[in-house]
Protein backbone atom coordinates (compact mmCIF):
# COMPACT_ATOMS: atom_id res chain seq x y z
CA UNK A 1 0.00 0.00 0.00
CA UNK A 2 1.18 3.59 -0.97
CA UNK A 3 -0.72 6.42 0.45
CA UNK A 4 0.12 9.76 -1.52
CA UNK A 5 -1.51 13.08 -0.62
CA UNK A 6 -1.70 15.78 -3.33
CA UNK A 7 -4.32 18.10 -3.98
CA UNK A 8 -7.30 17.18 -5.74
CA UNK A 9 -9.89 18.57 -7.69
CA UNK A 10 -12.94 17.74 -7.01
CA UNK A 11 -13.90 16.18 -10.20
CA UNK A 12 -11.52 13.64 -9.60
CA UNK A 13 -12.62 12.31 -6.28
CA UNK A 14 -16.07 10.46 -5.85
CA UNK A 15 -17.25 11.38 -1.93
CA UNK A 16 -20.31 9.89 -0.56
CA UNK A 17 -21.92 10.09 3.17
CA UNK A 18 -19.84 6.51 3.95
CA UNK A 19 -16.22 7.72 4.37
CA UNK A 20 -13.39 9.30 2.97
CA UNK A 21 -13.97 10.07 -0.75
CA UNK A 22 -11.66 8.34 -2.89
CA UNK A 23 -10.22 8.93 -6.55
CA UNK A 24 -12.46 8.28 -9.71
CA UNK A 25 -10.77 5.54 -11.66
CA UNK A 26 -9.25 7.70 -14.33
CA UNK A 27 -6.89 9.63 -11.50
CA UNK A 28 -6.26 6.71 -9.63
CA UNK A 29 -5.10 5.25 -13.05
CA UNK A 30 -3.17 8.35 -13.98
CA UNK A 31 -1.62 8.72 -10.57
CA UNK A 32 -0.44 4.87 -10.58
CA UNK A 33 1.09 5.19 -13.76
CA UNK A 34 2.56 8.56 -12.77
CA UNK A 35 4.42 7.41 -9.22
CA UNK A 36 4.56 3.59 -10.36
CA UNK A 37 6.99 4.95 -13.61
CA UNK A 38 4.70 1.77 -15.78
CA UNK A 39 5.95 0.73 -18.66
CA UNK A 40 4.12 1.50 -21.68
CA UNK A 41 2.45 -1.57 -22.19
CA UNK A 42 1.27 -1.74 -18.50
CA UNK A 43 0.40 1.74 -18.56
CA UNK A 44 -1.67 1.18 -21.66
CA UNK A 45 -3.48 -1.39 -20.19
CA UNK A 46 -4.03 0.28 -16.68
CA UNK A 47 -5.58 3.55 -18.31
CA UNK A 48 -7.68 1.57 -21.18
CA UNK A 49 -9.62 -0.76 -17.97
CA UNK A 50 -9.88 2.93 -16.22
CA UNK A 51 -11.24 4.53 -19.34
CA UNK A 52 -14.13 1.68 -19.73
CA UNK A 53 -14.32 1.90 -15.72
CA UNK A 54 -15.58 5.81 -16.19
CA UNK A 55 -17.68 5.27 -18.97
CA UNK A 56 -19.29 2.52 -17.01
CA UNK A 57 -20.02 5.02 -14.00
CA UNK A 58 -21.39 7.04 -16.11
CA UNK A 59 -23.97 5.51 -18.01
CA UNK A 60 -26.10 2.69 -16.44
CA UNK A 61 -26.30 0.29 -19.75
CA UNK A 62 -26.08 -3.04 -19.29
CA UNK A 63 -23.09 -5.16 -20.84
CA UNK A 64 -24.67 -5.54 -24.39
CA UNK A 65 -25.76 -1.89 -24.59
CA UNK A 66 -22.67 -0.81 -23.18
CA UNK A 67 -20.82 -2.24 -25.81
CA UNK A 68 -22.78 -1.30 -28.28
CA UNK A 69 -22.45 2.39 -27.10
CA UNK A 70 -18.52 2.18 -26.94
CA UNK A 71 -18.52 1.36 -30.73
CA UNK A 72 -19.33 4.90 -30.97
CA UNK A 73 -16.17 6.95 -31.96
CA UNK A 74 -17.26 10.00 -30.77
CA UNK A 75 -17.80 8.04 -27.00
CA UNK A 76 -14.42 6.58 -27.52
CA UNK A 77 -13.07 10.39 -28.26
CA UNK A 78 -14.67 11.51 -25.39
CA UNK A 79 -13.42 9.56 -22.63
CA UNK A 80 -10.05 10.07 -24.40
CA UNK A 81 -10.72 14.18 -23.87
CA UNK A 82 -11.35 13.24 -20.08
CA UNK A 83 -8.19 11.66 -20.06
CA UNK A 84 -6.31 14.67 -21.43
CA UNK A 85 -8.55 17.16 -18.65
CA UNK A 86 -7.64 14.94 -15.71
CA UNK A 87 -4.46 14.68 -16.82
CA UNK A 88 -3.71 18.03 -16.77
CA UNK A 89 -5.59 18.38 -13.61
CA UNK A 90 -2.66 16.04 -11.63
CA UNK A 91 0.93 17.09 -11.23
CA UNK A 92 3.13 17.02 -13.94
CA UNK A 93 5.60 14.58 -12.39
CA UNK A 94 5.40 11.31 -14.28
CA UNK A 95 3.26 13.10 -16.67
CA UNK A 96 5.17 11.54 -19.72
CA UNK A 97 4.54 8.10 -18.65
CA UNK A 98 1.12 8.82 -19.12
CA UNK A 99 0.89 10.54 -22.86
CA UNK A 100 3.42 7.75 -23.88
CA UNK A 101 0.39 5.41 -22.91
CA UNK A 102 -2.50 7.05 -24.57
CA UNK A 103 -2.13 6.30 -28.31
CA UNK A 104 -1.96 2.47 -27.12
CA UNK A 105 -5.72 3.45 -25.04
CA UNK A 106 -9.06 1.45 -25.95
CA UNK A 107 -11.73 1.43 -23.55
CA UNK A 108 -13.27 -1.32 -25.69
CA UNK A 109 -10.94 -3.91 -24.47
CA UNK A 110 -12.40 -5.48 -21.27
CA UNK A 111 -9.89 -6.81 -19.43
CA UNK A 112 -6.44 -6.53 -19.00
CA UNK A 113 -5.15 -9.20 -20.90
CA UNK A 114 -7.53 -7.71 -23.82
CA UNK A 115 -5.96 -4.55 -23.34
CA UNK A 116 -1.98 -5.92 -23.31
CA UNK A 117 -2.57 -7.58 -26.41
CA UNK A 118 -4.31 -4.54 -27.98
CA UNK A 119 -1.11 -2.56 -26.76
CA UNK A 120 0.89 -5.83 -28.83
CA UNK A 121 -0.82 -5.46 -32.03
CA UNK A 122 -0.56 -1.98 -32.24
CA UNK A 123 2.86 -1.88 -31.33
CA UNK A 124 3.66 -4.96 -34.01
CA UNK A 125 2.42 -2.59 -36.13
CA UNK A 126 -0.18 -5.05 -37.21
CA UNK A 127 -3.79 -3.69 -38.72
CA UNK A 128 -6.20 -2.54 -36.06
CA UNK A 129 -8.71 -5.38 -34.91
CA UNK A 130 -12.08 -4.42 -33.63
CA UNK A 131 -12.60 -5.00 -30.10
CA UNK A 132 -15.47 -6.84 -29.07
CA UNK A 133 -16.81 -7.46 -32.38
CA UNK A 134 -20.00 -9.42 -32.88
CA UNK A 135 -20.04 -12.23 -35.65
CA UNK A 136 -22.22 -14.61 -36.65
CA UNK A 137 -21.80 -18.35 -36.53
CA UNK A 138 -22.34 -20.92 -39.25
CA UNK A 139 -25.79 -22.23 -36.71
CA UNK A 140 -26.82 -18.73 -37.33
CA UNK A 141 -25.90 -17.97 -33.53
CA UNK A 142 -24.34 -14.26 -32.40
CA UNK A 143 -21.05 -14.34 -30.57
CA UNK A 144 -19.09 -11.25 -29.04
CA UNK A 145 -15.18 -11.80 -30.08
CA UNK A 146 -12.58 -10.04 -27.92
CA UNK A 147 -10.92 -8.91 -31.46
CA UNK A 148 -11.52 -9.12 -35.14
CA UNK A 149 -9.88 -8.94 -38.69
CA UNK A 150 -12.83 -8.59 -40.58
CA UNK A 151 -10.60 -8.49 -44.02
CA UNK A 152 -8.49 -11.06 -42.88
CA UNK A 153 -11.70 -13.49 -41.72
CA UNK A 154 -9.46 -13.67 -38.41
CA UNK A 155 -10.91 -13.62 -34.93
CA UNK A 156 -8.74 -13.31 -31.53
CA UNK A 157 -9.41 -14.38 -28.52
CA UNK A 158 -6.98 -13.09 -25.14
CA UNK A 159 -8.99 -15.70 -22.32
CA UNK A 160 -7.23 -16.62 -19.13
CA UNK A 161 -7.50 -19.20 -16.96
CA UNK A 162 -9.69 -17.48 -14.41
CA UNK A 163 -12.43 -17.65 -16.95
CA UNK A 164 -12.78 -21.25 -17.21
CA UNK A 165 -14.12 -23.51 -14.19
CA UNK A 166 -11.91 -26.72 -14.92
CA UNK A 167 -8.10 -26.79 -15.45
CA UNK A 168 -8.70 -28.33 -18.95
Amino acid sequence: VRIVREDLSPEDVDEDDSGPGVTLPLRTAIDVIRHRRLDVRMAAATLSIAQRRHIERCTPLDPFQLRKWMTQEEVRDGVARSTIACLARAPRRGATHVRAALEFCDPRVESVLEALSWHDFLEAELPAPIPQAWVQGASGRWYCVDFLWRGARVIGEADGAVKYTAAQ
